[in-house]
């Protein structure tokens, strides 16, 4: 799946990197300006802003002053000049204005039609506009966003559209989401799967994405058709790069097989064996059983949408009726949490004491491109020096850009 998308990268990399050397390498300048490092034309001047010549009602002096090229038209002297007292000495209007040259703008122009290029999927609202009706967007989320084996919601939309993945309660927001998007009405409903429909998702998770539903080859048949990049070579230079990679890896497993079968061993004989296939299978099973779909008013009537599987249909859903009433939006209880916790470890004459001093906890989903980060202020009589300080005053800062602080107390 991710086969396609990386050629596709690369091949984008690749182009705006060879175009954009090529170009400041032979058109660069010795100033240091920035201005002068792009090539230049002689073109018409912008329109000045300033020019208040042209504003209806305006005091007929600092704008025709400074039209005629009059000193002082913003003084009282230039105002009365303006008027028909005496001029000062006109100054030339200057023309020495530049614009990009064409190269410049083919080559700005070139970058531009790159980057639409990339499709910008990530954006539910950006995504929706593409999408006709609830059939394209049941379809898109069946196709575009493979089925994973875990359980309840860590990814959210944009975590699930930013890795093409999700559970089935994480593809379940994702179409919920884009329904909205379209102005159409969308619940959530759930049950729990037999043994048979938990397998199929279990199978339908752990099998490769088809390259036909592959999200990226749309970007690959624009970047051949519109840019000539060569995909039959940039496949021939990964797959060489890719067979290389997998040989060392293969001898390097090879070498670690001794030392791991005899940790193997050790636990075994500890009555702490390493988990089987079977054993992680049963894991896989229970982690699906609790299953999602979404139903959506289409006509005035409520018609399941179940994309789990890749061969589902509209209409249909997986596992038996709903155990639930439906809901308009997807239970807290599913939400998978991440906490931060800070602990401050003293040395006392009995030894080591561990004390928790702040922890922080966050939806998973909430953490997507958001940073979490963690300060240590010094508070010991305004000192800078954490090598002369005594007292501090930790600090996280969560998702929502407020520090989370102990009481008064510090540390």
């Amino acid at each position: 799946m991710q086969r396609i998308r990386a050629l596709a990268i690369l091949a984008v990399i690749a182009a705006v990197a060879v175009i954009g050397g090529w170009w400041f390498l032979t058109h660069r300048s010795t100033d240091s300006s920035i201005a002068e490092q792009f090539p230049s034309v002689a073109g018409p001047c912008p329109d000045n802003t300033n020019d208040l010549a042209g504003i209806e009602g305006w005091a007929p002096g600092a704008g025709k002053a400074a039209k005629m090229g009059e000193n002082g038209s913003g003084s009282m002297g230039g105002f009365g000049a303006a008027l028909g007292g005496s001029a000062t000495t006109p100054q030339p209007e200057s023309t020495g204005c530049r614009i990009l040259a064409p190269q410049a703008v083919a080559y700005f122009a070139k970058v531009d039609k790159l980057r639409q290029a990339i499709p910008d999927d990530g954006d539910p609202t950006a995504l929706g506009a593409t999408l006709t009706d609830a059939d394209a967007v049941f379809a898109y989320v069946r196709d575009r966003i493979h089925t994973e084996a875990y359980p309840g919601a860590m990814r959210g939309q944009l975590g699930a559209l930013a890795s093409h993945g999700g559970s089935s309660a994480d593809k379940a927001v994702v179409l919920g989401g884009l329904l909205g998007t379209k102005n159409i009405p969308a619940r959530y409903v759930h049950t729990r799967l037999t043994d048979a429909d938990a397998a199929r998702v279990v199978a339908a998770a752990l099998a490769p994405a088809s390259a036909s539903t592959d999200p990226n080859a749309a970007l690959a048949t624009k970047l051949a058709t519109d840019f000539n990049v060569d995909l039959a070579a940039a496949r021939t230079t990964f797959d060489t790069a890719r067979a290389a990679l997998q040989k060392r890896t293969d001898e390097q497993i090879a070498a670690a097989q001794t030392p791991v079968a005899q940790l193997a061993k050790q636990l075994a004989d500890a009555k702490r064996p390493l988990s089987t296939a079977d054993s992680q299978r049963s894991v896989l099973l229970a982690d699906v059983r609790d299953h999602w779909w979404v139903q959506a008013n289409i006509g005035g009537a409520w018609v399941d949408l179940d994309p789990t599987l890749p061969d589902a249909r509209s209409g249909a859903h997986l596992g038996g009726p709903p155990s639930d009433p439906p809901v308009t939006s997807m239970p807290d209880t599913l939400d998978s949490t991440v906490t931060v916790r800070l602990i401050s470890q003293t040395l006392d004459a009995a030894g080591l004491h561990d004390a928790t001093v702040l922890e922080s906890t966050t939806n998973t989903q909430d953490l997507y491109d958001r940073p979490v980060s963690i300060g240590l202020g010094v508070r010991t009589n305004g000192a800078f020096d954490p090598s002369k300080a005594t007292e501090f005053v930790p600090s996280i800062q969560d998702t929502t850009g407020d520090p989370i602080v102990p009481d008064a107390s510090g540390m």
